[in-house]
């Protein structure tokens, strides 16, 4: 299973802001405009599989809270709220740590780990170091993730 997270940035015009006579960047938190069959025909995916949210901290807490309990794989460097959320939500955390200057996972580690688990966290690019991989480790990661059924949350 995988789950692709897409960031959709909208702009609300509230209420304050109209009598005021212009715009304010804000949320819209029912996502009432949204369009999700155009982010699916562009992503290449059913909408069903889209989960819309207000930012990154709601959607890592939503996809946490859908983890309660479980195995997580976090490849680290990685943002710190993916484990704090995953910690909130009593899961056992498990770490792949890549390293400097090459950042290149280790592939045939990661696919043990990864059979333990039940979803694994990647950042692309990672956060911290703002290491980018090319397409070929992702699709590999993505392709490991399917075949082990594990959830990929990037």
């Amino acid at each position: 299973m995988s789950i692709l997270i897409h960031w959709v940035h909208h702009c609300h015009q509230t209420p304050l802001a109209k009598l005021a006579g212009g715009y304010e960047d804000y949320p819209d938190p029912s996502a009432s405009e949204l369009k999700k069959r155009t982010i699916a025909d562009q992503e290449g995916v059913a909408e069903t599989q889209l989960l819309p949210g207000n930012g990154a901290s709601e959607l890592i807490t939503l996809i946490a809270r859908y983890l309660h309990g479980k195995k997580v794989l976090i490849i680290h460097p990685a943002f710190s709220e993916y484990e704090s959320v995953c910690r909130n939500e009593n899961c056992t955390i498990f770490h792949h740590i890549v390293h400097p200057p090459h950042w290149q996972l280790a592939k045939a580690a990661l696919l043990e780990e990864m059979d333990a688990v039940d979803a694994v966290f990647f950042c692309h690019p990672n956060n911290p170091a703002g290491v980018q991989y090319d397409r070929s480790t992702i699709d590999w990661l993505i392709d490991s993730c399917e075949q082990s059924k594990d959830a990929i949350n990037s």
